[in-house]
C-alpha cells in the first residue's frame, strides 16, 4: 500500500464517519485517551466485528435491520462504529446497551446521555434503542431490570461483551455477581427464541492476575472432560496447545503451573468449550464455531498477550429425518454432528489466534490507516481528533 491508498482510505472514512452534531452547544473536546482507545482496537472493530457482521447479514432473512447488544461505555464507540456501517448499508440498527450505574468516571451519566442523544438524531437508528443503567451481570437475575430489558429487546443478531478486565474475575466465584450466570441466561434465551445464526463477541483478560483460581480450574475441568472421553481431543490438545490433561482429582494437576501461552490456551479453549456445552447440550442443539480471533498485550510485564477478543458464530443444528427402512430416497447419512467434532475445531481455532501487536508492528501503513479511522471515530465522540493522532503515533 502507498500514500495514494492511505489518502483513498482517509477519504472513505470521512464519507462514512460524519462530524458529530453540535446541538447548538459549544463542547470542549476531550483529551482523556485510555488504553482501549489505542489504534489496535480499530483493528478489532473493523476486521473482526464489522467483518463478521457483514458476513452474518448476508445469511439472514431480513437484511434490513440489525439487533445489537453491547456494553458500550459512556462514549459508545462500538455502537457508533456499527451504526456507521449500518448507515452505509442502509440497515436499521436497534441496540441495547448496559452501563454500570456506579461508573466513577461519569457519575451523573452526563456523557452517556449526550452520546445516546447524539445517536438518536441519526438515520438508521431504531427509536426503541436504549442504554440501560444496570450492569450486564444482572442479566443472571431473572427478577432484574437487566434481564427484563434483554427479553423485551431480543433476540439479537449480535452480542458484544467487551470487557476491560475479565469474565473470570480474580475473586472467589461464590463472591461474584458474575458474568457466567448472565451468559448462561443470555444463551438460553437466544437458543429458545431464535432459529437463525447469530454472533457472539467476547473481549476479556486471559492472564493469571485477572482470572480467579477457581474459575481457571473450572475451565480446566471442561477441557479435561473432553480429553477423558475422546482420545482424538486429548492428542490434538497436547500436539497443538501443549496442554496435557490428567484427572483434576489428581493433586499433581492443581500444583502444575501453566504460564504464558499455555495459560492463555487453557483459558481460551476452556471458555470456548464451556460455551459449546451450553449451546450443544439440551434442546434445541446449536453449533458453536470460533471465527478469526485476536489477542494483544495490556500488561507488558506478562510474558505473552493477556487480552483476547474472541468471535463465535452460533447456528442451530437441523438434521433431516432418517428413513431407515428406505421407503424414500432421502436417507440421511450420519455426519457425526457431535460435540467431539466441534471441540476438535476449537483447538485448531485457538491455535490460530493472531497477535495484532505483532501484525501492526510489521505494517506501518496499516497502522496509520487505523490511526486515521480511530481519530475520526473519536472525533465523533467529542474527543480531539488531532490530539488523538499525536497520542496514538507516540505509543
Amino acid at each position: 500500500m502507498n500514500a495514494q491508498h492511505i489518502a483513498e482510505n482517509e477519504s472513505f472514512v470521512d464519507d462514512i464517519f460524519q462530524k458529530p452534531p453540535s446541538h447548538g452547544v459549544q463542547t470542549k473536546l476531550k483529551l482523556d485517551f485510555q488504553p482501549w482507545h489505542k489504534p489496535r482496537k480499530q483493528y478489532v472493530r473493523k476486521k473482526q466485528w464489522i467483518g463478521e457482521i457483514e458476513k452474518l447479514v448476508n445469511k439472514l432473512r431480513d437484511s434490513t435491520s440489525l439487533k445489537y447488544l453491547s456494553l458500550p461505555g459512556k462514549s459508545m464507540i462500538d455502537v457508533r462504529c456499527v451504526h456507521r456501517w449500518c448507515m452505509e448499508k442502509k440497515i436499521n440498527l436497534k441496540y441495547l446497551g448496559y452501563n454500570d450505574p456506579n461508573d466513577p468516571t461519569d457519575p451523573s451519566d452526563a456523557e452517556l446521555n449526550l452520546s445516546v442523544a447524539e445517536l438518536a438524531l441519526r438515520e438508521y437508528i431504531d427509536k426503541n434503542s436504549e442504554v440501560v443503567t444496570d450492569r450486564f451481570e444482572k442479566i443472571g437475575d431473572r427478577n432484574s431490570l437487566a434481564y427484563r430489558k434483554m427479553i423485551e429487546a431480543g433476540p439479537f443478531d449480535v452480542i458484544n461483551i467487551d470487557l476491560c478486565n475479565g469474565i473470570a474475575k480474580p475473586i472467589p466465584l461464590n463472591e461474584q455477581d458474575d458474568y457466567y450466570n448472565a451468559i448462561y441466561e443470555m444463551i438460553q434465551f437466544q437458543k429458545t427464541h431464535r432459529n437463525e445464526p447469530w454472533l457472539l463477541f467476547i473481549t476479556t483478560r486471559t492472564d493469571e492476575q485477572n482470572v480467579s483460581v477457581g474459575a481457571s480450574w473450572k475451565l480446566y475441568e471442561s477441557i479435561e472432560g473432553n480429553a477423558q472421553k475422546f482420545e482424538s481431543f486429548r492428542k490434538l490438545l497436547l500436539e497443538n496447545l501443549k496442554i496435557q490433561c490428567s484427572p483434576v482429582t489428581d493433586p499433581s494437576v492443581r500444583s502444575k503451573k501453566y504460564m504464558g501461552m499455555q495459560y492463555r490456551n487453557l483459558v481460551s479453549l476452556g471458555f470456548g468449550k464451556w460455551l459449546l456445552g451450553l449451546l450443544f447440550n439440551g434442546q434445541p442443539k446449536w453449533r458453536l464455531q470460533m471465527l478469526d480471533s485476536v489477542e494483544y498485550t495490556i500488561n507488558h510485564r506478562n510474558i505473552s498477550p493477556d487480552m483476547i477478543s474472541l468471535a463465535f458464530e452460533c447456528s442451530m443444528i437441523i438434521e433431516p429425518p432418517n428413513d431407515n427402512i428406505r421407503f424414500t430416497n432421502n436417507t440421511f447419512e450420519n455426519r457425526q454432528l457431535s460435540e467431539e467434532i466441534y471441540a476438535l475445531d476449537l483447538i485448531g481455532n485457538v491455535n490460530s489466534i493472531k497477535d495484532i501487536d505483532v501484525t501492526l508492528a510489521g505494517d506501518q501503513v496499516l497502522l496509520q490507516i487505523l490511526i486515521e479511522e480511530s481519530a475520526t471515530l473519536m472525533s465523533d465522540a467529542r474527543f480531539d481528533g488531532e490530539a488523538y493522532k499525536k497520542w496514538a503515533a507516540s505509543l
